[in-house]
């Protein structure tokens, strides 16, 4: 069977620890906003930082790696 693109990417995405996937994900979620920042809503009560680390430390604490948000000095 000839693996395709995406079976690929998932084979090492599922690889990867949850530390690796959360430092994956920060750095393409800040090439995105860097990108299109304009064009990135997040909703209309909270202001931006407020909601960007209140989802990130919720499923940090989810994950169990509260220890890398810290690192990351987001």
């Amino acid at each position: 069977m000839i693996k395709t693109a995406q079976d690929i990417q998932d084979d090492i995405f599922r690889k990867m620890s949850a530390d690796k996937k959360l430092e994956v994900w920060v750095g393409l979620w800040r090439l995105a906003k860097e990108l299109a920042g304009d064009k990135i809503t997040y909703g209309t009560n909270r202001s931006k930082a407020d909601l960007d680390m209140d989802y990130l430390k919720k499923w940090a604490k989810e994950l169990g790696v509260e220890d890398i948000i810290e690192k990351l000095r987001l």
